[in-house]
C-alpha cells in the first residue's frame, strides 16, 4: 500500500502538469477551430448575396426578353431559395461571433493565445463580420 500512494504522489505533478498542457492546448485548438467557422460562414454569406444579385438579373433579363410563363416562375423559384439562405447565414454568423467574442472574454487572461498569431487573425476576421453584418 505505501508503495502505491509513494507511486502516486512521485508522479501527480507530472500528469498535472500534462492536464494543464492539454487544457493550454485545447485553448489554442478552440481559437483556431472557433475562427475557421467565422471565416467559413462569412464566406458562405458573401457567396449567397453574389448568387442572390446574380440570380435578380437573370429574373429581370428573362421578365424584358418576355420569356415564357413557365421559364420565369422556374427563375423565381431559383431567386426565392437564393432568398431563404441569406437570413439563415446572418444568422449562423452572428451566433459564430458571439460565440467567439465569449471564447475571447473568458480567455483574454490566458498568455498561451494571447499574442499568438492566432488571435490576431481572429481579431481580424471578427472586424470583417461585424462590418459585414451592420450592413
Amino acid at each position: 500500500r505505501s508503495q502505491k500512494f509513494v507511486y502516486i504522489a512521485i508522479f501527480t505533478p507530472f500528469y498535472y502538469h500534462c492536464f494543464i498542457h492539454i487544457l493550454l492546448n485545447m485553448s489554442a485548438r478552440q481559437l483556431k477551430i472557433k475562427t475557421g467557422i467565422l471565416t467559413r460562414t462569412k464566406k458562405e454569406l458573401i457567396m449567397y448575396e453574389k448568387e442572390l444579385e446574380k440570380e435578380k438579373v437573370k429574373t429581370e433579363k428573362l421578365r424584358a426578353e418576355g420569356a415564357e410563363a413557365a421559364t420565369v416562375k422556374q427563375q423565381e423559384n431559383v431567386l426565392a431559395e437564393a432568398e431563404m439562405m441569406i437570413p439563415d447565414t446572418r444568422q449562423r454568423l452572428e451566433k459564430a461571433l458571439q460565440d467567439m467574442q465569449a471564447f475571447l472574454v473568458e480567455n483574454e487572461s490566458d498568455a498561451e493565445i494571447a499574442e499568438t498569431e492566432d488571435m490576431t487573425k481572429a481579431k481580424e476576421i471578427m472586424e470583417e463580420v461585424t462590418t459585414l453584418i451592420s450592413a
